[in-house]
């Protein structure tokens, strides 16, 4: 038996030297774009990107010297084209609909995490899955998931002040735990009418523990044998490369296990609510929307498995950034505060904020955008050309034989590396402080920023991951300046960035009008690089996941 499976690994091995071979030597049509050298003729480039220590620091060093269009070096001798030209983000992401999807080894990782849902589906199985999905998140359904939201960050407000109370009046706390569990009850409530209580638990629970470093665990700093091993990946055909699911391994084992306990929970949500339809129509939940269209039993679990990692990680980390930020501008912190306070003094009913109240906090939103722009979960993204195109680039770049282009001639099957991150930091569109806090950036107000901004700035909307595969992953990361492009855009994704918007916003409000935030002496954070942009203690990385904060109750006489 252990011989004909050392056999038929010897022999998957040949086919994939063959196959990377194969790439060695076929032609190379970004020949003469610059990038940085190749360190590695099996890992390219690869191993220095996922060991970085800042994620997306490196790529912004590379577009810095070679320009916003560059080469870096895949496995195998394979060349990627980076990106971070808002002209080439716009052609890739929004005017080339389905002919720039996912690499097929990426799909795989998406399919071992979710299932068969809708981040996994592609061409018409996509616009499927998307039209039975647009139902679940229409605007007035949005809306009654409002006081959801407010009421989770009350009791989360409540269990933060009894641990303050316990360690005389301010407390280090990780953020980033606290709010994990917060956004796994509030998609309990919103997708299944089910209460997790995960914040009253603790954290303890399987589907907490399922989420619980389920990136860190899975994809920070892999040794250079699963590097390997993912790198491969690439070069096995589709029909193949489902089976990977069945290998050991940190990385499958970690998706497996969450996939199966998040489908589990789907399927427990399901007999709830087909016992709740039969006697009533009326349930405003997700589920219940999604139970009576058209979907297969494992597509249905996929679906949901879906809602719950997108709608519970990116948020968490984006609000768990959003504290840190404002913790290191106590300036903003109290603006946001003030703004707060005026807003629920005008509100009809300032213990429920409504969507109007929200939208009416201009400076919050101001400075949760910034915090998206700073901190974007998906810091980078891999996408394949269908078919022969011509990129165009907004900024021309200098090739090594010294000629100055402004478009790319590509290949059916070139592969693509968006560089997201660098592209939030270009002066071009964000001005000189590009790479600094400005929430004044997204104001009209000139007292509120430095400069004016930059000729391609409202090209950052057209640049939102969204198109015809948006998602509330790559929406809620890469918010718009412009609300009304922003509009149009998110309009054609499924996953609706209202849900996540109304989110922070009320959980942000919950929370600050009730704490004071601020950097606990002596630890420094790094977004560490784990599939997404992650906080970590810089030099313990490998504990996990961790955003320390120190916490202070506000007393409730005190004028803010």
């Amino acid at each position: 038996m252990g011989s004909t499976i050392n056999l038929a690994s010897v022999g998957g091995l040949l086919i994939v030297l063959y196959l990377a071979v194969s790439k060695w030597f076929s032609p190379r049509p970004l020949t003469n774009i610059r990038g940085p050298p190749r360190p590695s003729s099996i890992f390219g480039n690869v191993v220095e990107l996922q060991h970085q220590p800042d994620a997306g620091e490196l790529e912004f060093e590379w577009i810095s010297q070679y320009g916003e269009a560059c080469k870096i070096a895949g496995p195998f001798g394979q060349d990627l084209l980076m990106l971070a030209d808002p002209k080439a983000l716009h052609r890739v992401f929004q005017a080339s609909g389905y002919r720039y999807p996912k690499t097929h080894d990426a799909n795989q990782a998406i399919r071992l995490m979710m299932g068969r849902g809708i981040f996994w589906a592609g061409g018409n199985d996509h616009k499927r899955h998307k039209k039975v999905m647009n139902p679940a998140f229409d605007i007035s359904r949005l809306r009654s998931f409002l006081a959801v939201f407010q009421r989770s960050a009350a009791r989360l407000a409540e269990k933060w002040t009894k641990e303050i109370n316990a360690n005389s009046n301010d407390a280090v706390i990780d953020v980033t735990t606290w709010i994990s569990r917060l956004m796994l009850d509030n998609i309990g409530e919103a997708a299944f009418e089910h209460q997790f209580n995960a914040v009253d638990a603790g954290g303890v629970g399987e589907l907490s523990e399922a989420f619980n470093n389920l990136f860190t665990d899975s994809l920070l700093f892999p040794d250079k044998g699963t590097i390997l091993f993912t790198c491969l990946l690439r070069f096995i055909p589709p029909d193949i490369l489902h089976f990977v699911e069945y290998l050991p391994g940190r990385q499958v084992h970690r998706f497996r296990q969450f996939l199966s306990v998040s489908k589990q929970a789907a399927r427990d949500g399901i007999k709830k609510r087909a016992k709740a339809l039969s006697c009533d129509d009326q349930n405003k939940d997700i589920l219940s929307i999604l139970v009576k269209r058209r979907l297969d039993e494992d597509e249905l679990l996929s679906q949901m498995a879906t809602i719950m990692l997108a709608g519970h990680e990116s948020t968490a980390m984006s609000l768990s950034w959003l504290l840190y930020d404002l913790a290191r501008n106590p300036e903003d912190q109290k603006r946001v505060r003030q703004e707060v306070s005026r807003v629920k003094a005008q509100s009809a009913n300032p213990d429920c904020l409504s969507d109007m109240d929200f939208d009416g906090m201009t400076y919050t939103n101001a400075v949760i955008r910034e915090t998206l722009r700073l901190h974007p979960i998906a810091f980078m993204l891999p996408r394949v050309a269908a078919t022969d195109d011509v990129i165009p680039l907004a900024t021309p770049i200098t090739t090594k034989t010294g000629e100055r282009i402004s478009k790319i001639p590509i290949k059916k099957g070139q592969n693509l590396y968006l560089a997201v991150y660098a592209y939030n930091r270009l002066t071009q569109v964000w001005g000189d402080d590009a790479d600094k806090w400005n929430p004044g950036r997204f104001l009209g107000n000139p007292k509120d920023k430095e400069y004016t901004m930059g000729m391609f700035a409202d090209l950052y909307a057209a640049s939102v991951p969204g198109g015809v595969r948006g998602c509330l992953g790559n929406v809620i990361s890469y918010l718009s300046i412009a609300r009304k492009r922003a509009d149009l855009i998110c309009r054609l994704s499924f996953f609706s960035w209202r849900f996540a918007i109304l989110e922070l916003q009320a959980t942000l409000v919950g929370l600050i009008e009730r704490f004071e935030f601020s950097p606990p002496p002596g630890i420094e954070i790094q977004g560490a690089p784990a599939g997404n942009l992650i906080p970590v203690i810089r030099g313990r990385a490998l504990e996990g996941r961790q955003l320390p904060l120190v916490i202070t109750p506000l007393e409730k006489s005190t004028p803010i």
